[in-house]
C-alpha cells in the first residue's frame, strides 16, 4: 500500500481484514449500516464523530490510526505476508493431532501464546483453537455412546462393523479437511477463517 496516498477507506479495509471481519461483521459490531461501511471503504463518504469512533471501537484500533494518512504499523506487504504465514502456521499446527494426543490443541495454543500483543491477526488465530475445542466437545459424547450402540446392534442383528473406528476416521477426516480448506484461504490473503465457529476462547 502506498503510504503517501493511503485513504481513510483503505485504512478501514486494512484494519477490518486484520481483525478478520467481513463488511457485514463490521457493520454489526459497530452498529453502523452496511451501506455506510461500503461507502466509507470506497471513499464515497467521509465519516465524522460518532461513526468514525464506532468503527474504531469495533476494530479495536485507535481513532488516530484511522484518521492519520500514514500507513499503520505492520501494514507493509512484507510484514503482512509474515503475519499471514504466522497465522497459517498456527492453523497447520493442528495436524499435530496425527502424532500427539490433543496435539491439535496443544501445539496451536503454544504458538498462539508466543504471539506478540500487537500481532494484527491475534483474534483470528483464536478461531483455530476455538474450532479444535468445539471439535473435541462434539466428538467426545459421541465416542462415549458408540461402543454401547455397537454392542446393542451386535446383540440384535449380529452387527460386527466397528462404528467407533469408522467415526474416529470420519471425525479426523472432517477436521483435516477444515484445516486444509482454511489454510488455502489464508494463502490467498483471506483471514475470514472458520467463520461459523462460535467464540469460546
Amino acid at each position: 500500500m502506498n503510504e503517501a496516498h493511503q485513504t481513510l477507506g483503505e485504512r478501514v479495509v486494512y484494519f477490518r481484514k486484520a481483525k478478520g471481519f467481513s463488511q457485514e461483521q463490521l457493520a454489526e459490531e459497530s452498529k453502523i449500516s452496511l451501506r455506510t461501511i461500503q461507502r466509507i471503504e470506497k471513499n464515497t463518504s467521509q465519516p465524522r464523530g460518532y461513526t468514525l469512533n464506532a468503527i474504531a471501537a469495533a476494530l479495536e484500533c485507535k481513532l488516530a490510526d484511522l484518521q492519520t494518512p500514514s500507513t499503520p504499523k505492520n501494514s507493509s506487504n512484507t510484514t503482512t505476508e509474515q503475519d499471514l504465514r504466522k497465522l497459517n502456521r498456527i492453523n497447520l499446527a493442528s495436524f499435530a493431532m496425527l502424532v500427539i494426543p490433543f496435539g491439535n490443541l496443544i501445539v496451536p495454543a503454544i504458538l498462539y501464546a508466543r504471539l506478540k500483543t500487537d500481532y494484527p491477526f491475534k483474534k483470528t488465530a483464536r478461531k483455530v483453537i476455538n474450532f479444535q475445542l468445539i471439535w473435541y466437545a462434539c466428538i467426545s459424547p459421541v465416542f462415549l455412546i458408540l461402543p454401547y450402540i455397537n454392542q446393542v446392534l451386535s446383540n440384535l442383528v449380529n452387527f460386527d462393523i466397528p462404528l467407533i473406528l469408522i467415526s474416529i476416521a470420519a471425525a479426523i477426516a472432517y477436521n483435516l479437511y477444515n484445516i486444509i480448506q482454511n489454510s488455502m484461504k489464508i494463502n490467498q490473503g483471506n483471514t475470514d477463517i472458520y467463520p461459523r465457529t462460535p467464540t469460546i476462547f
